[in-house]
């Protein structure tokens, strides 16, 4: 049995496929925020388990508008749009940005906020971005006439990524606009991961390597580029300040955590663990999945 040297439980974000019609279950650190979900809209828990109700849509990547008029990418609208239903939206940029929705305008506040658009799809939605010289991020799916509002936070971030020359690249948005106190700072950890993609440890301080100083919470503003090489386990050409085990054929999450590390013996404890890229390995060789997303950090 695991015994925690804190209090406080880890939130693990588990951002995945679009499930099926039914129930998730996840352990009851795990939350679904691919569906839009957090720990009070659990159906169900007990047994170290909680349940959430399934839909046929998550949300979906996320999108960077340009100042023109346009509809999302047929990529990302095509799969996450119903005749049946209009279009609801996820959105975070700078602080006094302004998102046009069809005939709405958004002004941005730093942190995830909520819109819907009750008479359009997501294919016909038309958006355009206006402001500073870095678009905001946007995710989408059929609007849910159950959930109508974005969950409190003082901060938000939010990430995408990409692959090139072999290397795993992700890019991290950070915004804290009223400059909010929130304890501890950001580390970033390789986990050993399941074939269903979540994070495989008894503990969020049980990684295979872990790196530190990305963000300091507090501060006002991040925003810079990742590279990752896997095979060699390097963070921008830096070695972790630990490491556990070697990279072994199997499947890994890269994962972005927001931590805090007592100084006296309480040691280290990890509030919510963001990931970031799947990594596969195969005959030595390292494949990766870059993820994407929009969180709302308390």
């Amino acid at each position: 049995t695991y015994m925690p040297r804190t209090n406080i439980q880890a939130r693990y974000e588990a951002p995945g496929p679009a499930p099926s019609p039914g129930l998730l279950i996840f352990s009851g650190t795990h939350v679904p925020t691919a569906v839009g979900q957090g720990f009070d809209d659990a159906v169900w828990q007990g047994h170290g388990l909680r349940a959430y109700a399934a839909w046929q849509s998550a949300w979906s990547q996320t999108w960077r508008p340009q100042p023109k008029l346009q509809t999302p990418p047929p990529e990302l609208a095509g799969r996450h749009s119903r005749p049946d239903a209009g279009c609801e939206l996820r959105v975070i940029g700078e602080p006094g940005d302004l998102v046009t929705i069809g005939d709405r305008k958004l002004r941005l506040t730093g942190v995830p906020q909520l819109a819907q658009m009750s008479s359009a799809t997501c294919a016909a939605m038309q958006v355009a971005w206006s402001g500073s010289d870095v678009p905001p991020f946007i995710q989408i799916r059929p609007s849910r006439s159950d959930i109508s509002a974005a969950a409190s936070a003082s901060a938000g971030l939010a990430f995408d990524g990409g692959v090139s020359d072999g290397i795993g690249i992700f890019h991290v948005w950070y915004r804290n606009p009223d400059r909010t106190p929130i304890p501890g700072g950001s580390e970033l950890r390789l986990y050993p991961a399941g074939s269903d993609g979540l994070i495989e440890a008894s503990s969020p301080t049980q990684s295979i390597a872990r790196w530190l100083g990305l963000i300091e919470l507090p501060k006002e503003r991040f925003t810079d580029r990742f590279e990752f090489d896997a095979a060699a386990l390097r963070l921008n050409g830096a070695a972790p300040i630990e490491q556990t085990g070697e990279l072994v054929d199997g499947a890994y999450v890269l994962s972005l955590n927001v931590a805090q590390e007592f100084e006296d013996d309480r040691g280290l404890a990890v509030r919510r663990v963001i990931p970031v890229m799947r990594v596969t390995v195969l005959d030595g060789r390292p494949t990766y999945e870059p993820l994407s997303g929009i969180v709302g950090v308390e």
